[in-house]
């Protein structure tokens, strides 16, 4: 007999590890957030930094275009700031947001209008785009780490990080040789 731990993280008969999302907190909410996307294995698949600086490839350019047009395209979200790294990618935005509806789909259910529903949908439009290219590339590491941002000082240096990254790259936790 199973006990209620196992059968917690039992999902389509394959154990797997507790969701990274806060508990209780609904996704849909308007809030800032503070998201950080990586590929798979970490492996650089959007350009190099050189100097300090980001040198994006094709792939890499159509994920920051793709990403400024989330502005253009999407009411309900604001991206604040963002950074297209070798191997992952950095978005502060404030979701607007007053719906109920839920859309499920055949993995579970995805929440309109959810902080889930966007990274999901942009993640697939880049996957797409490396597909129809035939872009030799890792694919996404299947999660994505956020952090709702509460306060003033919390945003400030949330800001500032993303924005030095490049800068910082070889100190970066994300950086790989």
């Amino acid at each position: 007999m199973e006990d209620n731990k196992s059968k917690r993280n039992l999902f389509q008969e394959k154990y797997r590890i507790p969701s990274a999302r806060l508990s209780g907190w609904d996704y849909r909410k308007s809030a800032c957030y503070f998201v950080t996307i990586c590929t798979n294995n970490m492996i650089p698949a959007f350009g190099s930094v050189l100097k300090g600086k980001m040198n994006l490839n094709d792939l890499g350019m159509f994920a920051n275009d793709s990403i400024d047009g989330i502005n253009k395209k999407k009411e309900q979200v604001k991206i604040l700031n963002h950074m297209v790294m070798p191997n992952h990618i950095h978005l502060l935005l404030y979701l607007i947001n007053n719906t109920d509806s839920i859309k499920s789909n055949r993995f579970g259910p995805l929440l309109k209008n959810s902080l889930s529903s966007l990274i999901n949908h942009f993640k697939g439009r880049i996957t797409k785009y490396a597909n129809e290219k035939k872009v030799l590339w890792p694919g996404w590491y299947e999660r994505f780490h956020d952090h709702i941002v509460r306060s003033e000082a919390s945003y400030r240096k949330i800001n500032q990080y993303i924005s030095e990254n490049p800068m910082n790259w070889r100190t970066d936790r994300y950086f790989r040789k």
